[in-house]
């Protein structure tokens, strides 16, 4: 009895274990610099925006930096725009260049803070860049981004309005960066309210901002639901029923793998109030709360990026106690692992991880800063057997998932679970039934797989996606919008 209670009291443990550090990068030669997105390109790579001054005076310029897959820097670039430039988001291009957005202070009618978007080639050469006035940014950190379903993209950000307050906006461009419209969501003119997130829906838009009162940070989360116009379907808030009047401050907003979403931001914890902690909340496709978790230990839980993983989970990244902090949370909204990294000296700065992605192994890397930008990445996050036979969990049966995003623009993910080692075969039609290409062929590992399929070469239309494993098959539709 005693054996099988110290089995099941380490067997957590075994399951939940955190992932091992691959490497960490410092990048130097920069004053006050920092990186706040990171995404993986085409060609399994890592790029990162941010911020910093090179030449040690006052002003930022933006700064993209390029590294493979050991963390060997490749190139590291500053832009000069304006007066200053803070690089917020980035986004892959199947080319192997990407999509950067931020805000400028720079000069069109008058000096303000502007969004901006900035298109770069694989060799880091800037082969666009508009800056969009009439904004009016009220606070430089706040800014969204995501791709639109048939070319373009989507940004919200927080503009000023007529009373003195702020709202979110949300601003529609082309694939070439020109402006189509913008929108604002104003409840009242005097209110506080921002924009930090973006999700592009088939037929809309999904908008995280916060609904404050007098300050920033009051108030709750505010999920707003838009059709392809931007015009509003529905808004929905979310606070915490034992916290009403106390901060909620929104952060981040992605898409769940079903269809819903993920909303992830910070709150006042503690007996009162006296320290910050992450709190997540997962809804459905029409905005109904699914579940809600706080995060949060010895001193501040800050989340300062999230992503969605391959196994319909989420990682987090920010701040636990002044260090860095990543995190895996399930689908269920179970915590699975944290992972602690003291970079600096925690007693006299805070170290806040920006930005987080899953690399194509199933790893993860991640961006911040701790006085200098900062890079991790972590071995594949498996629950799977090993050589070593630690004890860890398998898919229970087989399937073929949705792919993520759907309808899409170039390139989606498909995934698929084996319960067992199996010879698998999936195969790409097109809507006469012709085969399109094959993305595997072979004898695959029990476990959770993902296939990136890569259409830029085909004609705008519906394909089909058919898995063969053993004596199980299933067939799923896509949408490719171009």
């Amino acid at each position: 009895m005693l054996r099988l209670a110290l089995l099941l009291l380490l067997l957590p443990v075994l399951l939940f274990a955190q992932p091992d550090t691959l490497w960490t990068r410092t990048l130097t030669g920069c004053f006050r610099c920092t990186l706040n997105s990171v995404c993986v390109t085409a060609d399994s790579q890592f790029v990162a925006v941010g911020e910093g001054d090179s030449a040690g005076m006052f002003g930022y310029n933006l700064r993209t930096v390029r590294l493979n897959s050991a963390g060997g820097v490749l190139w590291d670039r500053a832009a000069d725009m304006g007066q200053h430039e803070f690089g917020r988001v980035v986004l892959p291009k199947a080319d192997g260049g990407f999509i950067a957005a931020g805000c400028a202070y720079a000069y069109i009618d008058d000096w303000a803070y502007e969004v901006f978007l900035v298109r770069v080639n694989a060799v880091g050469d800037t082969q666009w860049c508009h800056i969009y006035s009439g904004v009016d940014m009220v606070e430089t950190y706040t800014m969204g981004m995501d791709t639109v379903p048939g070319g373009g993209y989507a940004l919200v950000s927080i503009t000023d309005t007529d009373s003195g307050g702020c709202a979110p906006v949300l601003i529609r461009v082309s694939e070439d960066g020109d402006s189509l419209w913008s929108r604002t969501y104003v409840r009242r003119s005097s209110y506080y309210d921002k924009g930090v997130g973006v999700v592009s829906l088939s037929d809309g838009f999904a908008i995280l901002g916060s609904c404050c009162v007098s300050y920033p940070g009051s108030g709750a989360f505010r999920l707003i639901r838009t059709n392809a116009a931007g015009d509003t379907l529905w808004t929905r808030m979310y606070l915490r029923p034992d916290f009403w009047g106390s901060s909620h401050e929104p952060v981040c907003l992605a898409r769940a793998t079903d269809g819903g979403f993920i909303l992830g931001g910070d709150i006042m914890v503690g007996p009162d109030g006296d320290r910050t902690g992450i709190w997540l909340v997962r809804t459905d496709s029409l905005g109904d709360t699914l579940w809600t978790r706080e995060l949060s230990g010895p001193g501040n839980w800050i989340i300062g990026g999230m992503a969605v993983t391959r196994d319909s989970g989420f990682a987090i990244v920010g701040s636990g106690n002044s260090n860095w902090l990543l995190a895996k949370v399930d689908r269920s909204g179970n915590v699975r692992w944290t992972k602690s990294v003291e970079i600096g000296d925690a007693e006299i700065s805070v170290e806040l991880g920006e930005g987080v992605v899953q690399t194509p192994d199933g790893g993860f890397v991640a961006v911040g800063e701790n006085f200098a930008p900062f890079m991790i990445r972590t071995a594949p996050d498996t629950l799977l057997p090993t050589s070593s036979g630690t004890v860890q969990r398998a898919p229970r049966t087989f399937a073929l998932r949705d792919c993520y995003p759907n309808p899409f623009n170039s390139t989606t993910r498909i995934a698929f679970d084996l319960p067992v080692t199996s010879a698998v075969t999936l195969n790409v039609f097109d809507i006469n039934g012709r085969t399109v290409t094959t993305l595997a062929q072979g004898t695959y590992a029990a476990g959770q797989h993902t296939l990136l399929f890569e259409g830029s070469s085909l004609a705008s239309g519906m394909y089909f996606y058919r898995l063969r494993a053993g004596a199980f098959h299933d067939t799923r539709k896509m949408i490719l919008l171009r």
